[in-house]
């Protein structure tokens, strides 16, 4: 157990410095994260991710499944997991195209069980990223030519504390936690023919910070020796995080290689409403000789209800929905003297739509995803891997279509605490 917690702690500080890194260089350029509160990140582990997010209706007894807290109540050892994401992306329009790619952390949480029936985690994980930036020459008269900048960046993260019960063949859970995070958009144009005109700059920044809740139910049925059928759902009402918006202006000009700043006015508003949408989620799993497993996921959120500051958004609407399926496959988990029959196979897909309508078009996303989970020699300890390919927005209307890449690896260590040893 020493050593196990020492590993630990050795890769959390790995992990939390490469995420701190990540967040203040994060060099991955999404334009349609200036939207809404960002692009939302998904921060459950990469065996979920490997099956196209599928969760909902899935447990694992030496896993952590963060999508739906009642899974929480399977959970029969301590359980640390932390988790790397590399992301890529190609971005075209009609006429001009560019990659970009950054390297986060994914997730990091803490589970062990209460009693026989009961399960308790804590964890951090991000919920969505800002970061954007272009650049368009112009030629003013009089002026000369300028650059026009608009860029932005930051994220919201979710640390959080949750807890299952299993009662018979039903469980529930809940996670409850804090949402927080800055986002910052600015827009400024900049002159560099003469250092007689002043250039502008145009910034707001969102400190954003509130409670968030998430529900969760599984039902696990024994339709006979062979085969089990898991149940699944989750549910988030509509709720209100709040936040302090800065506005500033200012002027500036450059004077050789310095900038001569002047601020024209600087505005803080603080206790500033944003309504979240309520969201539901179902997943139905069906697993065969507790070898192969196929499931489901089912998730809509009503973006109607999104509000910022009272203020509906025309380019944030609609629902915005996520069809997942994904499978696993394990040849036999006992077979000690052939590793590669103990490998845990996994594939997925997933497809759905954003809330985002921007020039009167929908943004849809489809990805293919795959990856597997490798034992350690002699443990329940495993590495988790997942690749997802797949492509979002368009070229129509104007707009950007992105193809992506990403990969993750996460490592669930598992080990058994708060026993009270026993001498003869």
């Amino acid at each position: 157990m020493h050593q196990k917690l020492v590993s630990c702690f050795l890769i959390f500080n790995l992990c939390f410095t490469s995420w701190i890194f990540a967040q203040n260089s994060n060099k991955e350029n999404s334009p349609y994260s200036r939207y809404g509160l960002g692009e939302e990140r998904y921060g459950f582990n990469s065996a979920l991710k490997a099956m196209g997010g599928f969760s909902i209706a899935y447990s694992n007894t030496f896993a952590i499944n963060t999508n739906n807290p009642a899974s929480y109540a399977a959970v029969k050892l301590t359980t640390y997991e932390v988790g790397l994401e590399a992301r890529k992306r190609a971005i075209a329009s009609n006429t001009e195209s560019y990659s970009t790619g950054t390297f986060t952390l994914s997730h990091l949480t803490l589970a062990f069980p209460v009693g026989k029936h009961g399960g308790f985690v804590m964890g951090l994980s991000p919920k969505s990223s800002t970061y954007y930036r272009f650049i368009d020459s112009v030629t003013i008269p009089g002026v000369g030519k300028s650059n026009k900048t608009i860029n932005g960046d930051g994220g919201l993260s979710y640390a959080f504390m949750g807890g299952a019960y299993q009662y018979k063949n039903i469980s529930l859970g809940a996670n409850l936690g804090y949402e927080f995070g800055t986002i910052r958009h600015s827009s400024y144009l900049a002159n560099y023919d003469t250092f007689k005109v002043y250039s502008s700059d145009f910034t707001r920044t969102y400190q954003i910070g509130g409670l968030h809740l998430k529900l969760g139910a599984l039902y696990n049925w024994k339709i006979n020796k062979q085969y089990t059928l898991h149940l699944g759902a989750t549910y988030e009402a509509s709720q209100k995080l709040n936040y302090t918006e800065e506005q500033y202006a200012s002027s500036f000009r450059y004077s050789g290689a310095s900038a001569i700043r002047d601020t024209i006015y600087a505005v803080t508003n603080a206790d500033l409403p944003i309504q979240l949408p309520s969201s539901l989620g179902l997943g139905l799993q069906l697993i065969a000789n507790d070898k192969l497993g196929i499931g489901i996921d089912y998730v809509n959120r009503n973006f109607n209800q999104y509000r910022f500051n009272g203020q509906a958004d025309t380019n944030v609407l609609g629902n915005a929905t996520r069809l997942s399926v994904g499978t696993y496959f394990t040849p036999d988990a006992n077979d000690v003297y052939h590793y590669t029959q103990r490998i845990t196979y996994r594939v997925g897909f997933y497809t759905g739509k954003e809330p985002l309508r921007i020039n009167n078009t929908d943004i849809t996303y489809t990805a293919f995803t795959f990856g597997a989970s490798l034992p350690f020699k002699k443990s329940t300890d495993r590495i988790h891997t997942a690749v997802e390919i797949g492509s979002r927005g368009t070229k129509s209307n104007n707009l950007l279509k992105e193809n992506f890449v990403r990969f993750s690896v996460s490592m669930s260590l598992n080990d058994r605490w708060f026993v009270k040893r026993k001498y003869d």
